[in-house]
């Protein structure tokens, strides 16, 4: 099964957020990222960035509002702090750093109630991302993973046992202060081009649909996520969906459905995330049952594929619902390998090559030719397999000399094919036009 970016839908609703999510995280392609507003939201004690940084200087006594701008971002008010904690107390820079990460970790030891930590817990291991990155020091989602959860410190190697998530601290976790990422100088150290953390996010983010959580419209750490998201790696294919959504809490009367901020990023407005996530959780649990659905049918119709019998054939000829609903769960969704799926189809067109036998059964022909177009009308070029494509262009030429209004010609096939030409994708109609001129097919290239 694949998934369709989101942004390629025509329209962009609530519902259909959900529903994208609620798919990637099935197939196993949901990344959280994670900031301070996550924790904000369910540890109530936490503290905001600004408001630890508040906290920070009343412990070294130092006026914050004498050393900050209003407008200054927080790890340019943290390379004050260290600048003011070397005057006040005569030590060095590696020191003063020191003693500050030392105090943003022993303060940043906040954690949800117990009650908060079952119920949240249940929802995010519903909604079963396949990773998350987290900004935070803190230990708010490890105490809700529990049982599924590995913390990874920026040093530890993006890799976790099967069924668990990895947590990772992108920052640093506040008992190993060393890895905390505070200052002007540390931010820098992360955005480095060798960072193994950074090179590892970077790809997370390319392959997958990443849910924000926690993080404020224009949040620094959003904006570096996004770009190294769109900007990095830009040959990874556009049908990868890779999605950047950001959940964003509003005070009061939150926009009900999302939009798309200029950078690309769909923001959906919320008032409460416990709320948002359980709503999210209901839809995963929802498209689950319906996927394990789909994939009994799946396997159903792929049995058809690879023991292909008398009726079974003549059904996929006859009957169009069957025949859209083989394409959509077997071949659209590539759930067999190329190779039955080729050696099916091409018993069906045996068969209508057979039924053509008989003098006037002309009707044969305008039955293969609706059973090609099918597949041409039905998946997108980019999801057919290149042998499939080069056998139906192969029996489409070979079927063209008989479309048309001549003698010994089809009239319903000429009918047909006028009549749903206008369907086949642009794309995969110039592949066809490309396919003729290069294999020099006499009779494709006649009737395109």
């Amino acid at each position: 099964m694949r998934i369709r970016p989101l942004l390629s839908s025509s329209s962009i609703t609530r519902e259909n957020v959900l529903d994208h999510l609620a798919i990637c995280s099935c197939m196993g392609r949901l990344g959280l990222l994670v900031g301070s507003g996550f924790s904000k939201a369910f540890a109530p004690n936490s503290l905001t960035w600004k408001e630890l940084l508040e906290e920070v200087s009343k412990a070294f006594e130092i006026n914050l509002e004498k050393i900050s701008g209003p407008n200054d971002p927080m790890p340019k008010i943290a390379t004050n702090l260290v600048k003011e904690i070397i005057q006040t107390k005569g030590i060095n820079l590696l020191q003063a750093r020191s003693e500050l990460k030392q105090k943003v970790g022993r303060i940043c030891s906040w954690l949800p109630s117990m009650d908060v930590q079952k119920k949240i817990g249940i929802v995010l291991s519903d909604i079963n991302p396949d990773w998350i990155i987290t900004t935070n020091y803190d230990a708010v989602i490890e105490t809700m993973l529990a049982d599924r959860g590995i913390q990874l410190n920026p040093d530890d190697t993006f890799s976790v046992p099967k069924d668990y998530i990895p947590i990772f601290h992108l920052h640093g976790y506040r008992l190993f202060p060393d890895s905390l990422v505070v200052t002007e100088e540390d931010y820098l150290a992360v955005i480095r081009p060798n960072e193994y953390r950074q090179t590892k996010m970077i790809l997370q983010f390319k392959e997958s649909t990443v849910l924000a959580l926690g993080y404020g419209i224009g949040d620094q750490n959003v904006q570096i996520a996004i770009d190294w998201s769109k900007n990095v790696y830009k040959n990874i294919s556009k049908h990868v969906a890779n999605d950047f959504i950001q959940i964003v809490w509003v005070n009061q009367s939150p926009k009900s459905e999302p939009y798309i901020d200029h950078n690309g990023i769909v923001v959906q407005e919320i008032d409460d995330l416990g709320i948002y996530l359980e709503e999210l959780q209901a839809k995963i649990l929802t498209t689950k049952k319906q996927i394990d659905k789909l994939k009994k049918g799946m396997s159903e119709a792929a049995k058809l594929l690879s023991e292909p019998n008398e009726t079974g054939i003549n059904n996929f000829i006859d009957k169009q619902t069957i025949r859209t609903d083989i394409i959509e769960k077997v071949y659209k969704a590539g759930v067999t390998s190329i190779t039955p799926q080729v050696h099916f189809l091409s018993k069906c067109i045996d068969k209508t090559w057979e039924r053509s036998l008989p003098h006037g059964a002309f009707e044969a022909y305008d039955q293969q030719l609706n059973l090609l177009l099918d597949f041409l009308i039905a998946i997108p070029l980019f999801e057919i397999h290149p042998s499939l494509f080069n056998y139906i262009a192969e029996s489409l030429d070979k079927l063209a000399r008989y479309v048309g209004k001549k003698t010994g010609q089809s009239y319903a096939a000429a009918n047909s094919w006028q009549k749903r030409r206008k369907d086949i994708p642009s794309d995969t109609y110039d592949e066809l036009v490309n396919f003729s001129q290069n294999s020099k097919s006499i009779w494709l290239k006649e009737i395109l």
